[in-house]
């Protein structure tokens, strides 16, 4: 497993076959269910379904078993199936990824789309090649490397699913269907994670919890001039102010309710003062500030805690409340937001959305009709199981591909709910969690795009990885 054969290795594959594999790949608009009301008849789902199947299928792996499965109303999903070299072998790995995507949004920078795949810069632009479309190529990519050069390698499952950005329920169906196939995982690799630089390999230590609240306050049957009604009833906007202001403290953005806290972990804390001795203030660098604004704290530390291990609120939509342009002197009906709470890990998600609930309808100010409910719930998670076996590969790996940098461990602000579904299914396997998805990246934004030289490196640590393993 020297870096004179893997690398050559991948990164001539990865230029001749992936780079314009994942170009097509993007150019196909499968949206995650949750953002595409006909996918269940527009076809992309399974265009791109079978467009990762016949790639997969054209590398020609020994000993490897390509099949998509489909239960009616339920997305695709791939699964890869490769024997082990010895046939007496009892090891596995289990890797996982996603192929749908975000929603394509309006706004990209001149010469750049969502669908339109372009390299600039050597960063490949459009959506879904960073989150989560590279994760089949590099999986497969690292298998035909060790086969090529004849290592031996335990079985090896693959899983590719079609629905992540939306909901698990369709993971935990196929992955209870497959349990027999799949076993107990020696080691899980989750390939959907990021970085905070790409200057190393970065182990995905916790990742946060979620919960989604849809909250409406009513208070007339029909809007009314603001002149007629002013002053007689209360304003629909305010009380929706004053219901958010119980959860969260409008000058300091803190999290009121003391049941969506815990304690942060040493261990944790000890990683996070490392990565600020790594990154300083490079760790806010690449959010998008306007000119004069200001972070949530001066202190680095605090920040990535804020981020990594305490709740955070934010609204991402809303209903009854027409646009700037052509709003009137009208005392509206209604007033609806989305709310998105992000929760520390090992918070039990259902019963934090429950707690919320109960907060924002307890007495609602002038008896207004408050509707509150939880739309969907994900648990965070906090990594355990991994060996120092693990560790010794891993930065092993990470040193010989990123210029003698070994890994670094730290938590994820986002949410990967399945990551701890698959902690309760395999309570004693490693688990490696890790991704592309860096600074710049823009994942579910405008613009998004995958850095090339750090995807290459990436695989050929994972190539390292699963052989050595």
């Amino acid at each position: 497993m020297d870096k004179r054969v893997i690398e050559p290795f991948v990164n001539s594959f990865f230029q001749k076959e992936i780079v314009p594999s994942l170009m097509d790949f993007i150019r196909i608009p499968n949206g995650s269910p949750s953002y595409d009301e006909n996918w269940q008849t527009n076809g992309n789902q399974e265009r791109a379904a079978l467009f990762i199947k016949d790639w997969v299928e054209k590398q020609k792996l020994q000993n490897t078993y390509v099949n998509i499965l489909q239960e009616k109303d339920r997305t695709p999903f791939i699964y890869i199936e490769i024997d082990a070299t010895k046939k007496d072998d009892s090891r596995s790995i289990l890797m996982y990824g996603h192929f749908d995507k975000q929603p394509p949004l309006e706004g990209w920078s001149e010469g750049l789309g969502p669908y339109n795949p372009v390299i600039k810069d050597n960063h490949l632009y459009g959506r879904g090649g960073a989150d989560d479309g590279y994760c089949v190529f590099a999986a497969i990519t690292a298998v035909k490397c060790a086969q090529v050069n004849n290592w031996p390698l335990p079985k090896i499952n693959i899983i590719i699913e079609g629905a992540e950005e939306s909901y698990t329920k369709d993971l935990e169906f196929y992955l209870d269907f497959l349990s027999p196939d799949i076993g107990v995982p020696s080691l899980i690799i989750c390939l959907d994670s990021g970085c905070e630089d790409y200057k190393r390999l970065w182990v995905t230590s916790s990742l946060r919890g979620v919960i989604s609240v849809d909250l409406k306050v009513s208070l007339l049957s029909q809007g009314i001039h603001s002149g007629i009604g002013g002053g007689l009833v209360a304003e629909s906007f305010m009380i929706l102010r004053n219901l958010i202001d119980r959860i969260e403290d409008p000058n300091t953005a803190k999290i009121l309710v003391n049941e969506l806290f815990i304690n942060i972990p040493e261990n944790r804390k000890k990683e996070i003062k490392e990565v600020v001795n790594i990154l300083g203030d490079d760790i806010i660098k690449n959010v998008p500030f306007e000119n004069g604004v200001k972070p949530l704290s001066d202190s680095i530390e605090e920040l990535i805690i804020n981020n990594t291990w305490k709740p955070f609120l934010c609204v991402t939509g809303a209903d009854g409340l027409p646009e700037a342009s052509t709003a009137g002197n009208v005392l509206r009906p209604y007033t609806q937001v989305k709310l998105s709470i992000r929760l520390p890990p090992m918070i039990d998600s259902k019963k934090a959305g429950e707690k919320v609930v109960e907060i924002l309808t307890k007495d609602p100010p002038y008896n207004a009709k408050v509707e509150a409910k939880v739309e969907n719930t994900g648990d965070g998670w906090n990594l355990t199981n991994f060996s120092q076996r693990l560790r010794n590969i891993t930065n092993t790996a990470s040193e010989r591909f990123y210029k003698e940098n070994g890994i670094q461990f730290l938590g994820e602000g986002g949410s990967i709910p399945f990551v701890q579904i698959l902690n309760n299914m395999f309570p004693y396997s490693d688990f490696l969690v890790l991704g592309v998805t860096g600074p710049g990246s823009n994942i579910h934004g405008l613009d998004e795009n995958l850095d090339l030289d750090f995807c290459q490196r990436l695989i050929c640590c994972l190539s390292y990885i699963i052989s050595d393993y």
